[in-house]
């Protein structure tokens, strides 16, 4: 009694348990399909690759120039910013320990930190990654241009002309030489991301960057010995 003549359910021949009720699957997935049982859904990686190959046919010659003259023009400015907030810091506490080692430290990484955001975020824009290596190192000779413009206008009274030839010379050439070679890690980076169509793996670069401050602060250290 208090069956429901006219349900369908009611029939002998449909005695089976009712349906499962719904647990929080996505009706509209394509991976519910009872066809694809077993078939495991793609990892993030596969459709980053996807992503990444569809960024890349849409790149144009105009985004690739916008990426390389926005890390000439900025990282410079950026690293001299970045330097001169922090390092009167270190100098004024640590003495010639700040100079060899966290201002070269400062300095590679802000140096780099234009061409590696994009790098990380961005990394269809870069066509060939020389493009990367020139970006860091033109990035070099703006941070030495506008450094030695502080050092010999700001901070310096009445410069010899030894210290402003030394500065425009061989300070240019360590700046230029360092950050070039930070910019091979990066090179390696885009290498690795380009071959599989990957995320950006930074981690790759430590080497090369590290070798950049290291040479940074052997020539700080040597300057700082000369100056006495």
């Amino acid at each position: 009694m208090g069956k429901d003549l006219h349900s369908v359910s009611s029939e002998p021949g449909l005695g089976s348990p009712p349906p499962a009720k719904f647990t929080g699957g996505d009706f509209n997935s394509a991976w519910e399909e009872p066809a694809l049982a077993g078939v495991t859904e793609p990892p993030e990686e596969s459709l980053y690759a996807t992503f990444y190959k569809t960024k890349l046919a849409a790149r144009t010659t105009r985004s690739t120039l916008a990426a390389f003259l926005f890390c000439v023009l900025a990282a410079g400015p950026f690293a001299v910013v970045t330097v001169f907030a922090y390092q009167p810091r270190f100098e004024a506490g640590i003495g010639i320990l700040g100079a060899v080692l966290f201002a070269p430290l400062t300095e590679e990484f802000a140096k780099i930190a234009a061409p590696l955001i994009i790098l990380e975020r961005f990394p269809w824009r870069w066509s060939r990654g020389s493009q990367l290596v020139l970006a860091c190192m033109f990035s070099g000779m703006v941070f030495a241009a506008i450094e030695n413009l502080l050092y010999l206008f700001v901070y310096i009274e009445n410069p010899s002309s030894r210290l402003i030839i030394w500065r425009w010379t061989v300070c240019v050439l360590v700046h230029t030489l360092c950050s070039t070679i930070a910019g091979f890690g990066l090179l390696r980076v885009w290498r690795d991301t380009r071959k599989e169509f990957t995320r950006p793996n930074a981690s790759l670069a430590v080497r090369f960057v590290a070798a950049a401050m290291i040479l940074h602060g052997i020539y700080n250290a040597i300057a700082i010995f000369i100056r006495r």
